[in-house]
């Protein structure tokens, strides 16, 4: 053997040891302690939130579809590996083709899961996105949802068997998701100011005529409705992981727990906000879910009373490193399902000052998913963000993608 061949074998050794390995097509993500994988591989991704991906079929037929799938196709040109998106419509009136046409309505859906995976641009579909579309639909209160002997809860286990059964072996499914923010309206007690909430009384949006008392909700009734559906929806589907949707807790999570129906707000210590935060991410569900919108001094300008969990800043970066590195110690992966800024908002700040250090900050303890807010939106004209736009935030996006997301064929 000459030293050319030598050479060329070397190479060939040393060029097969720098490449990282990538999942075989088909491959679902798994979870496994505070890590997800795809084919054995480590899998940490960025996308971004494009709630109407779905529901602009259903509102605009056409130039909807059109809208849609340009959004996809700028998210693969553009290293963005995944999309969340509320998987219904959003206001009751909007779901008239799923009762007239369930046909029509699920040809709908495929078209969307299919351009995404034809684009290899994972999808998060959010199942029960809006807190009050079913209940409303059946025209219960809304505690309803956690009833086994509701209507709407028989309505939103059928709806659940749809979706997730026609769509179980889909690896292009990164996850289900349950809803939107619940926790946030738990253990708070709705008076009479509050009687037009989410849409209520809008004949043309289909909602019941008020809110009241029977629509509360309390911690215990969401961790039931978490762990029931959550249970329901693995044994329909071993398949793909299940995450919440929530935010953070509210930094007086505790007191309103403990205080309900009457009403408190002591803050919470540091320990008290992190019990609440596993407390309502409970097993059966595999990834705790957060959202997180901030500036990098962690300030409300226009709030004298800037809301903090044992001084930190609901705002700030170091609330948001201290969550990360608890689901770390905790063996459970994190999502962090929207991550924005507030005061500067993105078009206020293009260089995207808070969203990129939150990046790097998330990058280095470990976060495994984040969603940015939010992708094509025009509905969030101060936020929104295409391939084309911030060129600085969609850089680090692209950066992280490509170390970390190993685990999507491109």
């Amino acid at each position: 053997m000459n030293h050319k061949h030598i050479l060329l074998i070397l190479a060939a050794v040393l060029l097969s040891a720098s490449l990282k390995p990538v999942a075989r097509a088909g491959e679902f993500v798994r979870a496994k302690g505070a890590d997800l994988a795809c084919g054995g591989v480590p899998f940490r991704a960025i996308g971004f939130n494009q709630p109407d991906l779905f529901s602009v079929l259903l509102t605009n037929s056409d130039e909807g579809k059109k809208k849609s799938f340009d959004a996809i196709e700028d998210a693969a040109r553009s290293e963005v590996r995944f999309l969340r998106f509320w998987a219904s419509a959003f206001w009751p009136r909007d779901m008239k083709l799923y009762f007239d046409n369930p046909k029509a309505y699920w040809a709908a859906m495929d078209d969307v899961f299919n351009h995404a995976r034809k684009n290899n641009v994972m999808l998060v579909p959010s199942i029960f996105w809006q807190i009050y579309l079913w209940s409303d639909l059946c025209d219960e209160p809304r505690k309803a949802i956690a009833d086994p002997k509701s209507k709407t809860y028989a309505a939103m286990r059928g709806y659940a068997a749809e979706l997730v059964s026609r769509y179980k072996d889909d690896p292009n499914v990164l996850m289900w998701e349950l809803g939107n923010e619940y926790f946030l309206a738990a253990d708070l007690n709705i008076t009479d100011d509050h009687a037009d909430a989410f849409g209520a009384g809008g004949k043309h949006l289909g909602t019941r005529p008020q809110r009241n008392r029977d629509d509360n909700l309390t911690t215990a009734m969401l961790i039931s409705f978490y762990t029931n559906m959550t249970a329901y929806i693995k044994a329909l589907d071993p398949n793909h992981l299940v995450t919440s949707g929530d935010a953070a807790p509210r930094p007086a999570s505790r007191s309103h727990r403990e205080n309900y129906p009457k009403g408190a707000n002591r803050p919470d210590s540091l320990d008290d906000n992190l019990a609440s935060l596993f407390m309502v991410n409970p097993k059966p569900l595999d990834v705790v879910c957060i959202h997180y919108y901030g500036n990098l001094k962690g300030e409300f300008p226009d709030n004298p009373r800037p809301l903090t969990v044992d001084g930190l800043s609901t705002r700030g970066l170091e609330l948001l490193g201290a969550i990360t590195r608890a689901t770390e110690d905790a063996h459970r992966p994190l999502f962090v399902g929207e991550l924005g800024q507030h005061d500067p908002r993105f078009i206020e700040d293009p260089d995207s000052h808070f969203a990129c250090a939150a990046i790097d900050m998330l990058e280095k303890e470990g976060a495994d998913l984040i969603s940015l807010w939010a992708w094509h939106f025009p509905w969030h004209p101060k936020e929104t963000i295409t391939g084309s736009t911030y060129p600085a935030l969609m850089k680090r996006v692209k950066e992280f993608n490509l170390r970390h997301a190993s685990g999507i064929p491109r």
